[in-house]
């Protein structure tokens, strides 16, 4: 499990630098608008 997270934490850190779109979601896990 524990290679998992920290998997997930550098994918998270690195990948919105690659991404041609990323969209943040809230604490209910929908997408959260913009400003």
């Amino acid at each position: 499990v524990q290679h998992y997270e920290r998997l997930t934490r550098h994918i998270l850190s690195d990948m919105p630098g690659y991404a041609d779109l990323t969209i943040r979601l809230d604490e209910a896990r929908r997408p959260r608008e913009t400003p």
